[in-house]
C-alpha cells in the first residue's frame, strides 16, 4: 500500500518521464498523443461490445455555487425567460435561452486536458514550446486533435471495491497492484485503446463528510506515479481520473514532486479526463468523451 510518505523524488520522476514519454513516437508533427493507440479497429470492436444500448451518466449536476473543490463554478443566467416571451422584437416570436460560462479546469467540473494544458521545463507534448499558447489561444497541440470525437471501448476500474473498501483514503495511493486486483475482479483486462475510468471513492467520501469535501484541504487519492509504466505499456489511449493526474496520495498542500508527476503524465501523453462522478456500474462498455 502506497501511504503519503512514498512520495517520489524528481530524479525518480525524471526517469519515468524518460523511459515513457511518447514524443517522436508518432512523428514529429504529431499532437494527438496516445489518441493515437485508439484506431478504427478499435472503435469497431468497441461498438460489437454493445448489447442493449442502454446509457449510463457519469455526471453530477453542473455546479453553479462555489465550494472547496470547485472555487469558480459555472455562470448561468437567463437570456430570455417565460415571463419575457416576446421580447426578441420578432413579431409572433416567443422563446426563451440562457447562458453558461465556466472555468472548466479544476477538480469540481468534468473536462478533457488538451495536450497544451501542461509543460516540463518550457515544453508540452512534443517538444513544442509553450510559446505556442498565446493570450488568444494555443496554436499546437489543442483540443481540436479530439474534434473528431472519442469513442472506443470505456472501462471503468473500480479499485475500492476490489480492496473491499468504499473509498480509498486521502493517504492511500492507488498502485499498480491496485489496478490489477480490479482488473481480477471484474474479469477484463486494459488493452490498447482504452478509455479508463479509474473510481477512487470520491463521492463516498464527500458523503462522509456531510457533503462537503476540500480536494487540498482534505487530500485526495490518486494514482501512484509508478502506474505511469502500466499506462504506457497497456497502450492505453484516455485515462479519466478523480483527481488531477497520476500523483502520489495527496495530503493537506502540495509537494514539487506532486506538480511534476501531474506535468510528466500530460506530456508524456495521454488525453487525461477529469471526472466528477464515481459510479459502479458499466465496468465494460463503448464510451464517448468530449470537453
Amino acid at each position: 500500500m502506497a501511504t503519503k510518505t512514498d512520495v517520489m523524488t524528481t530524479a525518480e520522476l525524471d526517469e519515468i518521464y524518460a523511459r515513457v514519454k511518447n514524443w517522436g513516437r508518432w512523428g514529429a508533427d504529431d499532437e494527438r498523443g496516445a489518441l493515437n493507440h485508439l484506431t478504427d479497429a478499435h472503435r469497431a470492436h468497441a461498438a460489437a461490445l454493445v448489447h442493449d444500448g442502454s446509457s449510463v451518466s457519469l455526471a453530477h449536476d453542473l455546479p453553479v455555487r462555489p465550494s472547496a473543490e470547485t472555487p469558480f463554478p459555472a455562470h448561468h443566467h437567463m437570456l430570455a425567460s417565460g415571463d419575457s416571451r416576446d421580447s426578441s422584437g420578432v413579431p409572433g416570436y416567443e422563446a426563451c435561452g440562457d447562458y453558461i460560462g465556466t472555468q472548466v479546469h479544476g477538480l469540481g467540473i468534468t473536462h478533457i486536458d488538451a495536450l497544451c494544458h501542461m509543460f516540463i521545463r518550457s515544453e508540452m507534448y512534443n517538444g513544442r514550446p509553450t510559446s505556442d499558447v498565446r493570450c488568444d489561444g494555443a496554436r499546437t497541440n489543442t483540443i481540436m486533435s479530439a474534434a473528431a470525437g472519442i469513442i472506443g471501448r470505456g472501462v471503468l476500474l473500480d479499485v475500492p471495491a476490489a480492496a473491499g473498501v468504499d473509498s480509498f483514503p486521502h493517504d492511500r495511493s492507488v498502485s499498480v497492484a491496485d489496478l490489477e486486483a480490479a482488473e481480477e475482479r471484474q474479469k477484463l483486462r486494459v488493452g490498447t485503446g482504452d478509455i479508463l475510468i479509474i473510481s477512487t471513492g470520491r463521492d463516498f467520501r464527500r458523503t462522509e463528510k456531510g457533503g462537503v469535501l476540500s480536494p487540498f484541504a482534505d487530500g485526495l487519492s490518486g494514482l501512484h506515479p509508478t502506474c505511469l509504466p502500466w499506462l504506457h505499456e497497456r497502450g492505453v489511449a484516455v485515462l479519466g481520473t478523480r483527481t488531477t493526474c497520476p500523483t502520489s496520495a495527496r495530503p493537506s498542500g502540495r509537494s514539487q514532486s506532486t506538480r511534476s508527476a501531474s506535468s510528466v503524465s500530460a506530456c508524456i501523453s495521454s488525453t487525461i479526463c477529469i471526472s466528477s462522478r464515481s459510479p459502479r456500474r458499466a465496468p465494460n462498455a463503448a464510451a464517448g468523451s468530449s470537453s
